[in-house]
């Protein structure tokens, strides 16, 4: 199972991302991948099983970034990507 639908906001020096976990409970983490444009994309961070947002405050100003999700199960497991969300803030 995946990650349901996603979002990125640009707010005032930092980059709001939500989304909605499936309906199981052998979850173990959420991971947050992060890419510049034209760059390759790396884990920024590794947030409890239940968590459905992140503030990205490392992002920097004028620059347009690409998101994506995955879910880490207790059996080792990792979920497929989710579709990237993009933001930028200005």
């Amino acid at each position: 199972m995946t990650v349901g639908e996603g979002s990125a906001i640009s707010a005032e020096s930092k980059i709001l991302l939500r989304w909605t976990l499936p309906f199981v409970d052998n979850i173990e983490s959420v991971n947050i991948f992060r890419a510049a444009e034209n760059e390759k994309e790396t884990l920024i961070k590794t947030l409890s099983s239940d968590s459905e947002t992140f503030e990205d405050s490392t992002a920097q100003k004028g620059i347009m970034y690409y998101y994506f999700i995955t879910l880490k199960y207790k059996n080792g497991l990792e979920s497929k990507p989710t579709d990237a969300v993009s933001a930028k803030w200005n």
